[in-house]
C-alpha cells in the first residue's frame, strides 16, 4: 500500500550507501561495510544520526590540538570563567572596526588632523560598510581587525604625497601599519579612489 510506495520512492531517489563526504572532499564510510550497506527506508534515521555525527566530529582532532595550545597560555579554570563572545573580543578584537579609536592612534606627516584632506578621509572611511572597513584595515596592515584598545602597541600612519592626486590611487605599507595618501580636489573622489585600491589590491605584491 501507501507505506510501500512510500520506501520504493525513498530508495529511488537516495541512492546511496552508509557514507559521507567530508569538509577535505573525501569519502568516508560510516561503520564497518559502510560502503557496501545500502540506505533504505528502515535504516534511515541510522543513517542520517551517524552522517551528522561524523561531521560534526570530523575536526574534533583539531579543534583539540587548538585547545591544548589555548591552554597553554590561558589556564583551562579561567575560560569557563568568559562567554564564547568575550573570548573571541580578547583574542581578535572586533568584528567591524572602530573609525574612532584607530584615528585615536593616529599619526599624521606631511598633513595635521585639522586640515580638509584629513577629515574627508575620516568621513569616507566612517562611511564605508563593515565588510570594506575590513578591507581598508587589510590594506593598510594587512589584517582586518583593530586589537582592543588596551593593546594598540602601533600608531596608525597618514602620510599625504604632495600635489594633487585626482589621477592617482592610495598607496600602503603594510608592515608600517602606513597609508599615502594624494591630495585630492574631494571628498567623493577620495572615496572612488580609495575603494578602488582596497578592492582591487588586496595582495601585497599588487600594492
Amino acid at each position: 500500500g501507501g507505506a510501500g510506495h512510500c520506501d520504493e520512492s525513498f530508495e529511488r531517489s537516495m541512492q546511496c550507501c552508509f557514507e559521507v563526504v567530508l569538509s577535505d572532499g573525501t569519502m568516508h564510510a560510516l561503520g564497518e561495510g559502510g560502503s557496501e550497506r545500502k540506505v533504505v527506508w528502515e535504516n534511515r534515521l541510522e543513517y542520517a544520526e551517524k552522517a551528522m555525527e561524523a561531521r560534526v566530529g570530523e575536526g574534533s582532532v583539531q579543534a583539540a590540538v587548538v585547545g591544548k595550545g589555548l591552554t597553554s597560555i590561558v589556564p583551562a579554570g579561567l575560560l569557563c570563567l568568559l562567554q564564547w563572545e568575550e573570548l573571541e573580543l580578547l583574542v581578535t578584537g572586533r568584528d567591524e572596526m572602530d573609525v574612532q579609536l584607530l584615528r585615536q592612534h593616529t599619526v599624521y606627516r606631511g598633513v595635521c588632523d585639522s586640515d580638509e584632506l584629513v577629515k574627508g578621509f575620516w568621513d569616507v572611511l566612517e562611511g564605508f560598510s563593515a565588510t570594506d572597513k575590513a578591507r581598508f584595515l587589510r590594506f593598510v596592515w594587512g589584517r582586518s581587525r583593530l586589537p582592543r584598545p588596551t593593546h594598540f602597541t602601533e600608531s596608525f600612519k597618514v602620510h599625504a604625497t604632495p600635489g594633487c592626486g585626482d589621477n592617482r590611487l592610495p598607496k600602503a605599507d603594510t608592515c608600517f601599519f602606513t597609508l599615502h595618501l594624494p591630495h585630492y580636489s574631494s571628498p567623493g573622489i577620495l572615496r572612488e579612489r580609495l575603494l578602488y585600491a582596497i578592492r582591487h589590491c588586496a595582495d601585497m605584491d599588487l600594492r
